[in-house]
Order: C-alpha cells, then structure tokens, then sequence
C-alpha cells in the first residue's frame, strides 16, 4: 500500500477519534450533545495533523517515554498556538479562549491542555499507532483507495465551504463597515428626530417621502449586504454552536449583533 493512502488513512482515523474526544469532553458538562467540529463532518483536522506530527517526529524516540510525553507536549502546543493564530488573522474570530485558566499563552494554549495531549502522545505511540497500522494494512488496496478518494473529496469540499463561508462573511463585514460607516455621515446631515431606538431612526428615514437620495441608497445597499449574510448564516449558527467561548473583535462583535437583530426581524 502507497505511503500516501496509509497517510490520508491514518489522518481520517486520527480527525474521526479526535472529533469523538471533543465531542465528549463538551458534551457531559453541556449535558446535550455538542458538534465539537470546525467542518460540517464528523472530524477534526488538527488531531489528523497531531497525530502524524507525534507518530512522524517521535517514532525515533520509543525507547525514551519521558522523552516522547515532553517532545508531544511541546509539538501539539505549537500545533495548537499556530492554528489559533492562523484562523483569528484569517476569520478575525478567536475561537477557543483558555485566558480564564492558569498558566496559558495568550489564551491560545494552555498547561492542562498541553498535558493531556503529552499524555494523548504517550497513548498514540504505544497504544493506538501499532493498531491503527494494522488496520489499515488489513484492508484490501480496492477498499483502501476507494475509502480515500471519499474522503479526500468529501474533506476537500467540506473545507471549502466553510472556509469560503467564512471568508466571504469578512468581505460582507468590510463592506457593512463601510456602509454604516457612509450611513453615520447621512444621518449627521439630518435632523434630530425624536425617536428613541436605532431601527425606529432607520425605518422612519426609509419611509419619509423626503429623505435624502443618498441615505436611501446607502440603506438599500446594506439591507443587500445583510441579504447576503443571511445566506451564511447557517454556517456561522453551527460554529457558534461548536465553539460557543468564539470571540470576535469588539467592533466586528457589534456589527454582528447588529446584523442578527435586523436578520431576525426581517424573518418574524
């Protein structure tokens, strides 16, 4: 069997328990079940990418436990900073925050975590790895190659879904960010209208026959731009739902809020 498959395999197998672990941990103090997954599937890439991390870089060291625990604590902490980091310049969303426990790194990491998965290391280079091995040497090469084109296909459009999701809600972010920004302006040109609420200003501003040109088209524009975000809505309800402690900055917090309170008007 191609060292390919038997990679692709072994990070299918690894993702699948990674998202069982997560999904666990959640849920029994959630007391319901929580889909603890950046994608729409049943996995969790960032194990996949551990798992072969530790079996890949601490195989040489199986003689030495103490030396693979501290080695695989120290790989799948780097793992884990570096991927936050990664999706908070890319989304602008923290979306694990270990801030509130002891002896963490910018919220990203943190001591208990980075234990576990020393420990998760030990487990994986004694006990899993051997197994998972045979497993996938048992499978016919047909069964083997047919599983792998499936998967590989599956992650690939799975992955770009909800990246271009989210991607394309920044876009929509920076151009409601402009909008309002162009809808401030308006409303600073106009009278003091003696109505207490933000929806109730926009709504009397839409309905008056005499309202600037300007102000109609900046509002009309924005109610296309929450159009759109509105179709992305769904996958933003279940990131939400997986990464409930999410943190967006505080301007893009407010946007978005402001954006579920019209989102949710519009549908009752």
């Amino acid at each position: 069997m191609s060292l390919f498959i038997h990679i692709s395999l072994s990070f299918l197998i690894y993702s699948i328990g990674g998202w069982l672990c997560e999904c666990i941990y959640c849920s029994i103090p959630a007391k319901h079940f929580v889909n603890r997954g950046f994608l729409r599937g049943p996995y969790c890439p960032i194990y996949g990418c551990g798992a072969l991390l530790t079996t890949g870089l601490l195989a040489s060291l199986n003689d030495y436990p103490a030396a693979v625990f501290l080695c695989g604590l120290l790989l799948t902490s780097v793992l884990e900073y570096l991927t936050s980091w990664i999706m908070e310049v890319l989304f602008h969303t923290k979306w694990w925050d270990y801030s509130k426990r002891r002896f963490h790194i910018n919220g990203r990491v943190c001591l208990r975590n980075s234990i576990l998965f020393g420990l998760m290391s030990l487990f994986v280079i004694y006990f899993l790895q051997p197994r998972v091995d045979q497993l996938i040497a048992s499978l016919p090469l047909p069964t083997a190659m047919l599983i792998c084109i499936l998967f590989i296909w599956i992650f690939i459009y799975d992955l770009y879904q909800t990246v271009s999701a989210l991607l394309h809600r920044n876009q929509t972010f920076l151009e409601l960010e402009a909008s309002m920004s162009e809808l401030k302006e308006c409303f600073e040109s106009l009278p003091i209208m003696p109505i207490s609420t933000l929806k109730e200003r926009v709504q009397a501003v839409l309905d008056s026959t005499d309202a600037n040109e300007r102000l109609k088209e900046t509002m009309h524009h924005l109610r296309a731009k929450l159009t759109i975000s509105d179709k992305y809505h769904r996958v933003q309800h279940r990131l939400q739902s997986a990464f409930p402690n999410q943190h967006l900055s505080s301007s893009r917090a407010a946007l978005e809020a402001f954006i579920e309170g019209l989102i949710t008007d519009r549908k009752s």
